[in-house]
């Protein structure tokens, strides 16, 4: 169940110090005047502590989603091993329909966004996350989403604070 959702609209709208703010940072410096960042250049050697939590998926012509890399933190905590599943064909409606919900959004919206809430997989306690998901290009073609990143933060202690002005909040 996704709790919360929004596109991002600038660097100010993540104000704490989390690894998905730092994440976000790194894609706003890189697409300098693109509407999308070149994924060729995103560099995840400035974020290898947190590559078991990030997962990046393929957005294909015809609009369907194929995984090219699910970190094991991902993998563990939605239990995709034990269902010889991948992210985007997760055999857990739950997990499936959560996922492909941020990605449809995501690639909607046109933007990245950030969602909060809760994986319900089957059989387990209800899984709290936030996530950030940001479109990436590729080949040059600055106007094309070609792939998304995931990026989650499964603590519940690991929120992002926002900032003020970006949401109108006085």
């Amino acid at each position: 169940m996704i709790e919360l959702s929004f596109k991002i609209e600038d660097r100010q709208t993540l104000q704490k110090a989390s690894f998905l703010a730092d994440i976000f940072g790194h894609w706003y410096e890189i697409r300098e005047d693109r509407h999308f960042p070149d994924k060729r250049n995103f560099r995840p050697q400035k974020f290898a502590k947190f590559l078991p939590q990030i997962a990046m998926v393929t957005r294909t012509a015809e609009g369907t989603y194929e995984d090219r890399l699910t970190g094991d933190m991902v993998v563990e905590v939605l239990r995709l091993r034990q269902s010889h599943s991948s992210l985007t064909t997760a055999t857990d409606n739950y997990v499936h329909d959560i996922v492909h919900g941020m990605l449809d959004a995501t690639a909607h919206a046109d933007a990245p966004m950030y969602f909060k809430g809760k994986f319900r997989p089957e059989h387990i306690s209800p899984i709290d996350f936030t996530s950030l998901v940001l479109p990436f290009s590729h080949n040059g073609a600055p106007e094309v989403l070609d792939t998304i990143m995931l990026a989650f933060d499964f603590s519940k202690h690991g929120t992002i604070e926002f900032g003020r002005e970006a949401h109108g909040i006085a």
